[in-house]
């Protein structure tokens, strides 16, 4: 955490899985909502951000055994970047389907590269003495942004109402009820 790398590793795998988890968090309704798609098709939409996740995960790295794990990092980066830029251009409706999905491919294949590049890079970085402390600094990014996520960028179709206090369906006075007492009986014996 003392050099300015760390900083930018870390800043950038934060909006590596920002992107990616915008798409993955709402993928149905976004299918249906931006992408035109009926609730078959969207089902597809779904299978398909796995598939490119897991295609991230196997092409990324081995690109970066052929030319530099910096080097695939950056690439990926401005890829997703421009992708995910890209989505809000693509004119809501059935015809525009396949552009979107092709967008979310790409935005996904490069989450996906993200968590499969990231340990190799902070190893060319740092070496492999603290490699799994520094990686796992570098994954809380990823946490904190899963948790940090605000419910405004859910789609219309999936903002939920604030879930209720229990026992709010039983009455306004339904916390300060008693429970009838389970009947008492001698218990089980005890040797």
């Amino acid at each position: 955490m003392r050099t300015w790398q760390w900083y930018a590793l870390w800043a950038m795998f934060l909006l590596n899985t920002t992107a990616g988890l915008a798409i993955l968090s709402d993928a149905s309704s976004m299918a249906v909502d931006l992408g035109g798609a009926t609730a078959a098709l969207a089902s597809a939409f779904v299978v398909l951000m796995a598939v490119a996740d897991t295609t991230g995960r196997l092409f990324w790295p081995s690109l970066s055994d052929r030319i530099g794990r910096e080097n695939v990092f950056v690439a990926m980066f401005l890829l997703q970047a421009a992708a995910f830029l890209a989505l809000p251009l693509v004119p809501p409706g059935t015809g525009s389907f396949a552009a979107f999905a092709a967008l979310s491919f790409v935005v996904l294949t490069c989450y996906g590269g993200g968590y499969a590049t990231i340990g190799a890079l902070v190893d060319a970085y740092y070496g492999s003495g603290d490699v799994g402390t520094i990686y796992g600094s570098m994954v809380a990014a990823a946490g904190w942004r899963a948790s940090a996520r605000p419910s405004s960028s859910r789609s219309p179709r999936t903002r939920r109402a604030p879930t209720p206090r229990p026992l709010r369906h039983l009455g306004p006075d339904a916390s300060r009820r008693r429970h009838p007492a389970r009947p008492q009986g001698p218990g089980p014996r005890r040797p």
